[in-house]
């Protein structure tokens, strides 16, 4: 049986895909201002190890505790993580994945939410 990361295409594809996700997230009013200042070489670089993590890919292994230190600063409220994930599938739909594989990876970054929202409290 194959993996998500497999059926996308593997580490060149997802890391077009990445590229794809930030040039149109970085036009959007409701999330630009999460990107000022941001060296978008890294971001992309990053993003890409998280989503091939979360499509079972091989490589190193982003930790929540990675994720929430990554993500702290920005705060980002519900409205810009769920804006975000819309891009992304919007973005995973256009680059040939289906349904189900969409779907896969939603579910797992939800599963990541608390360590990418800020929450004044601590967790």
């Amino acid at each position: 049986m194959s993996t998500v990361y497999e059926r996308a295409g593997g580490f060149a594809h997802i890391h077009q895909l990445v590229i794809a996700l930030f040039r149109e997230a970085r036009k959007s009013p409701q999330l630009k201002s999460y990107f000022a200042g941001i060296k978008m070489h890294r971001l992309i670089e990053h993003q890409t190890r998280f989503l091939i993590q979360i499509m079972c890919g091989p490589g190193t292994r982003i930790t929540n505790k990675q994720l929430r230190r990554a993500h702290q600063r920005l705060d980002i409220n519900d409205a810009g993580f769920f804006a975000m994930v819309e891009f992304l599938k919007k973005t995973m739909k256009n680059y040939g994945l289906d349904n189900n594989d969409i779907n896969e990876v939603e579910d797992q970054i939800l599963l990541h939410k608390r360590y990418i929202v800020s929450d004044k409290r601590e967790i």
